[in-house]
């Protein structure tokens, strides 16, 4: 079963196209990264899962559903979102930036507070933390605070927009081995997007390769590795 597809879908601006015509799906349950260069369409894509974009042809479609027939408010809660630069609310501590999602949901302060506190664990992230404010907080910190405020109230489909791209190495390295860990655990379905092909192979079940808008290829982890398509053979030189 696909928990996302992308049925025919194009998406246009002032008329230019910038993406598709795009058929792709995902797995329940598994890791979909997509991956391009600057201007492959690849954030376009992601941004048209959670209807912060509307397709000007075709229908994606989350959990068996056209987003165009979801709330587009009930959607954007029931999907994680995670950015580059994190995009916590920096008044607000960690304990606040991880609860805000159930609250918004009407969660009961207790439910809340044991979430945080469950995530806090989950992420390796220290309890003292729970009151201090991003800024306080390293980078690699901040990160792990963005992917449970993503989990906080246990959505089925997390949509990663370059999360560890503005990392250093060692802790990007760290926190890919902590996200595969944790997305099998919790048997999320992702769609990962970077332009880092090692991230890609670290991190897909599968992966869809966007040239200027269209769909150069896609596979499973291991076609990727054996394809003969040139321009997938080219990417293979860089791991």
């Amino acid at each position: 079963m696909s928990a996302v597809s992308f049925e025919a879908v194009s998406f246009s601006y002032n008329g230019k196209a910038v993406l598709g015509p795009l058929s792709l799906s995902v797995p329940a349950g598994q890791t979909l990264v997509l991956l391009g260069q600057s201007g492959s369409g690849k954030t376009t894509a992601l941004r048209l899962v959670n209807a912060m974009l509307v397709p000007t042809s075709g229908d994606v479609m989350v959990l068996g559903k056209r987003v165009k027939e979801w709330n587009p408010v009930a959607l954007r809660r029931s999907v994680g979102y995670m950015i580059q630069d994190v995009g916590l609310f920096p008044h607000m501590n960690v304990e606040r930036n991880i609860g805000i999602v159930p609250q918004l949901l009407g969660w009961e302060t207790a439910r809340t507070a044991e979430r945080v506190r469950a995530l806090l664990g989950l992420l390796r992230l220290d309890r003292s933390l729970a009151t201090r404010l991003p800024h306080e907080l390293s980078g690699g910190q901040r990160q792990r605070v963005g992917v449970a405020r993503a989990l906080a109230a246990d959505p089925p489909i997390l949509l990663c927009d370059e999360p560890f791209g503005a990392l250093d190495p060692f802790t990007r390295a760290e926190l890919q081995l902590e996200f595969r860990q944790l997305v099998a655990e919790l048997e999320k379905t992702v769609l990962f997007v970077t332009h880092d092909v090692r991230e890609a192979v670290h991190l897909g079940d599968r992966v869809a390769l966007l040239d200027r808008g269209a769909l150069e290829f896609s596979g499973t982890l291991d076609e990727f590795q054996q394809s003969t398509d040139p321009a997938v053979s080219a990417l293979r030189e860089y791991l």
